[in-house]
C-alpha cells in the first residue's frame, strides 16, 4: 500500500463508496456475509467521511508505530484473526511482542471482525480482560 494506492482508494471512496464499502465486508469476513449483514455494514460504514476514511486507511498503512509500541504502560489486549485478509496474524503478533504489558489472543478460523463472526467468544474475552 503506497501513496498511488492511498490517492486510488480515496477516489474510489469519493466516486463509489458502495462497492468499496461492499469489498471491506467480504476483505474482512472469513463466511460469505448475507445481503443482511452486508447492508448493515454498507449502511454504518457510509455515515463516515470518505475523506476521512481514505485518511484512516492511510495512517493504517503509512505510519510506522512500533517504535511507540513498547512505550505502552497499559495492559492490552491484542486480538488476531488467523485468516484475515486485512492484517497478518504474524504482525499482530509483532505489535503483541512490542507491548510490554500485552496479551495475544489468536482466533485461528476468524478474520478482521472477528467482534461480529465470533462475537460470543470476542465479548467473553473483553470481559475477563477487563475483569
Amino acid at each position: 500500500y503506497d501513496a498511488a494506492s492511498a490517492a486510488r482508494m480515496a477516489a474510489m471512496l469519493e466516486c463509489n463508496a458502495n462497492e468499496v464499502h461492499k469489498g471491506t465486508v467480504f476483505a474482512c469476513l472469513t463466511k460469505k456475509p448475507n445481503g443482511g449483514d452486508v447492508n448493515f455494514f454498507v449502511n454504518q460504514s457510509k455515515k463516515a467521511n470518505p475523506k476521512f476514511l481514505a485518511k484512516l486507511m492511510d495512517d493504517h498503512t503509512q505510519q510506522d508505530w512500533r517504535s511507540v509500541l513498547p512505550l505502552m504502560e497499559v495492559p492490552t489486549l491484542v486480538v488476531a484473526g488467523g485468516e484475515s485478509k486485512i492484517f497478518p496474524v504474524e504482525g499482530v503478533a509483532e505489535c503483541a511482542r512490542l507491548i510490554p504489558k500485552s496479551q495475544l489472543e489468536v482466533f485461528e478460523n476468524g478474520s478482521h471482525w472477528l467482534y461480529f463472526e465470533e462475537h460470543q467468544r470476542f465479548n467473553g474475552l473483553v470481559e475477563d480482560f477487563l475483569g
